[in-house]
C-alpha cells in the first residue's frame, strides 16, 4: 500500500521520504529488532569463485541499485 503512495510522489521526494522512514525505523529499537529478526538469512553452504575472485556466497545486485 505504501508503495502505491510513493508512486504518486515526485521521484526525489519519494526517495527522501523512504530513506527518512528507514532511518527512523533504525532509531526505534523494537522496529530495528523486528526487521533484523525477519531478515536473517542462513549462511551459504560454500564459497563461490567467479572471474578469478572468491566470495563467501552468491551475490546479485539489481539494475539501478544505487537509486
Amino acid at each position: 500500500m505504501f508503495n502505491l503512495f510513493l508512486r504518486w510522489l515526485d521521484p526525489e521526494r519519494a526517495h527522501r521520504l523512504a530513506f527518512s522512514l528507514i532511518a527512523a525505523m533504525g532509531r526505534c529499537g523494537p522496529a530495528r529488532r523486528a526487521v533484523a529478526a525477519c531478515s536473517r538469512v542462513p549462511p551459504p553452504a560454500r564459497p563461490i569463485r567467479l572471474f578469478g575472485r572468491s566470495a563467501p556466497g552468491p551475490l546479485g545486485l539489481a539494475a539501478s541499485f544505487d537509486k
